[in-house]
């Protein structure tokens, strides 16, 4: 599993969203990991490279939107779907 994280201010809510995705590799981590450092909602995420959904989790401030996710990763030519329970 891959992580990143970001420093939290503990007034800060954290909005948590759940995607399956095509990410199977580590260079896709890289450049994804690339794409969500410029975002200033993101503040923890991780993938799970072992999984068949391939399980992508973000922690977010509530501003950053679901559908916000989806047009970000799928303009970076990720393939991203909300997971649904």
């Amino acid at each position: 599993m891959q992580r990143n994280n970001r420093l939290v201010k503990n007034s800060e809510p954290i909005n948590w969203l759940i995607f399956k995705t095509d990410i199977s590799t580590k260079n896709q981590v890289q450049s994804l990991s690339l794409v969500l450092k410029t975002h200033p909602d993101t503040l923890t995420w991780t993938i799970d490279l072992e999984d068949c959904d391939h399980v992508f989790r973000i922690a977010s401030t509530t501003q950053l939107k679901e559908y916000q996710v989806l047009d970000l990763l799928q303009k970076h030519g990720f393939q991203i779907e909300p997971l649904l329970d």
